[in-house]
């Protein structure tokens, strides 16, 4: 369940987003191969779960997943087509 909170009202509510999850090496398949996605990022968010961001450049397809490593399986979080990539931007004013 996400929450945001309004910037008018500051009163926040909830999303909710269902995860397809199945064996990480299944899910990272599907995004390496069948998407040929890359990854351009990962941050930990305990020892045993990270959160991935895939890209695929020329299709400006993208996904997030989170993997659990010690139980070698990942969920898709999230997917999309088009994005900006403001790392380009980095030291310029945006």
């Amino acid at each position: 369940t996400l929450s945001f909170a309004s910037k008018a009202y500051a009163e926040p509510f909830f999303m909710q987003n269902t995860l397809t999850c199945d064996d990480a090496d299944k899910v990272l398949s599907i995004v390496k191969d069948k998407h040929n996605e890359t990854l351009i990022w990962m941050g930990e968010i305990t020892p045993d779960i990270f959160q991935s961001l895939w890209v695929n450049q020329e299709k400006q397809s993208w996904t997030i997943i989170v993997v659990n490593k010690a139980l070698s399986k990942a969920c898709l979080v999230s997917t999309g087509v088009g994005f900006a990539d403001f790392m380009s931007q980095l030291g310029k004013a945006i």
